[in-house]
Formats: structure tokens, sequence, C-alpha cells
């Protein structure tokens, strides 16, 4: 083994460290404020990997397609309750655009884009384009509707 190969398993030891003691870090946090535990977090980081694979291979994610349809499902349910709420049509303009327009206008650049030859640097702002939003919208559409919940109800969740 020469210095090249050590230097380079070296790296990506201390990536993968890295990268577990964060989601390590992210679930002791959420234990520690909420008494339940965050097993949602490795959906995320497979989703980006599995993202970022994808844009690697030339091709388009899968995943884009599914934040997509859970950000529109999420804004219908956000309309819906508005609706319920008798809110002002001024109160609208914000979900429409954070839950329908910015979803969209990802999934326009990241069609437009050619898959292959794409920098590592905008493959992963394009990775972190599609898999953050998904956090916010599983939120919406699973977690906020049994947020006062028993902890029984929030564990099998």
């Amino acid at each position: 083994m020469d210095f090249s190969v050590a230097f380079s398993l070296l790296q990506e030891g201390l990536t993968n460290g890295a990268v577990y003691s964060l989601i390590a870090l992210a679930l002791v946090l959420v234990f520690a404020v909420t008494r339940v535990i965050l097993v949602q977090a490795g959906e995320f980081v497979s989703y980006g990997a599995l993202t970022i694979y994808t844009l690697q291979n030339g091709q388009t994610p899968m995943t884009l397609w599914f934040m997509v349809t859970a950000c529109a499902c999420a804004g219908i349910a956000e309309v819906i309750r508005l609706v319920r709420a008798r809110s002002a049509a001024a109160k609208y303009r914000r979900p429409l655009l954070a839950w329908f327009a910015a979803p969209a206008a990802v999934a326009g650049i990241a069609m437009a884009l050619p898959k292959s030859g794409l920098p590592m640097a905008l493959q992963v702002v394009l990775t972190l384009a599609i898999v953050v939003p998904l956090g916010t919208a599983l939120y919406r559409l699973v977690y906020q509707p049994v947020a006062h919940a028993s902890i029984l109800v929030l564990l099998i969740n």
C-alpha cells in the first residue's frame, strides 16, 4: 500500500465518520428535546445518496418526482386548511409559492440541465434542492397531524 491509497482510505474514513457523527448528533438532539427517537433521519441520508448517485450516472433522479408530488400534496393540505379557516386571499400567496412554484422551478431546472458532465458542486446543490423540501413536505403531511398524539403513536409512526 502506497501513500496515495492510505491517504484515500483515511479521507474516506474521516468523511464517513463525520457523516455518522452528524446523524448521531441529530438523533441525540431530537431525542433529548422530544423524547422520541428520530428514525427518519436515515431516510434523508438515503434520499440524498440515491439522488446524487443518479445525477452522477447522467439520469433524472426519481426523488425529484417524489419531491414534486409530496410538495403538491402538502400544498393542497395547506390550501384546504386556509379555506376551512376562511383566511383572506392574501394568505394564499405564500403557500402557493412555497408548495407549488418552488418545487416546479427545481423540477424545471433539474430537467433543463444536462445530466452528463454536470460539475460536482452543482450536483450537490441540485441534490439539496431536491431532498430538503422533502423534509418539510413530509413533516406537513405526516408529523404535523399527529403532533399532539401520545408518545406511543409517535413511536409507531
